[in-house]
């Protein structure tokens, strides 16, 4: 296909890439560019991350992708691609990249799901399972509640 991956350092050409490339239903919020430039600068400096490009033969960077990686968990956190990009497969690229790269290894490619059909399925091609995360309020456990129930107690008798 043409398309070359390589490391990236620079955070900062990232979150403008990020900010001028991804969906526009993403909040803004969610595209802040000071926050992704700390979250990137901190995984960088820790070597918990790495930022991939894929580019065409003229180095136009079609596909920009950040992953997480600490332990033996790699996590596909952030990604976007030009309109060039989807047409030429770059994000299937840099996956695949990350996927030959970390094949013989003990490691966990954590694709971070999504509940948007195109993405769960761009993330199914590449064999990946639905993983689901409860969430459990501790607060309603019946242990918490005696804890409470305990503390209230306790406060009543010194007051």
């Amino acid at each position: 296909m043409g398309i070359e991956i390589q490391n990236s350092i620079d955070p900062d050409s990232f979150s403008s890439f990020y900010n001028k490339y991804s969906n526009q239903s993403i909040i803004s919020k969610y595209k802040n560019k000071n926050l992704i430039n700390k979250l990137i600068n901190q995984c960088l400096m820790r070597n918990y991350g790495f930022i991939l490009n894929a580019t065409n033969k003229n180095k136009e960077i079609l596909a920009q992708a950040f992953f997480t990686k600490y332990n033996n968990r790699i996590v596909y956190l952030i990604s976007c691609s030009t309109q060039a990009g989807k047409k030429d497969f770059a994000m299937h690229a840099i996956l695949n990249h990350v996927i030959k790269t970390y094949s013989n290894q003990n490691a966990i490619l954590d694709f971070e799901g999504s509940m948007i059909p195109g993405i769960a399925y761009f993330m199914q091609g590449f064999g990946s399972i639905n993983e689901p995360y409860f969430v459990y309020k501790w607060e309603s456990h019946f242990g918490c509640k005696i804890l409470h129930f305990v503390k209230k107690l306790i406060r009543f008798k010194k007051g």
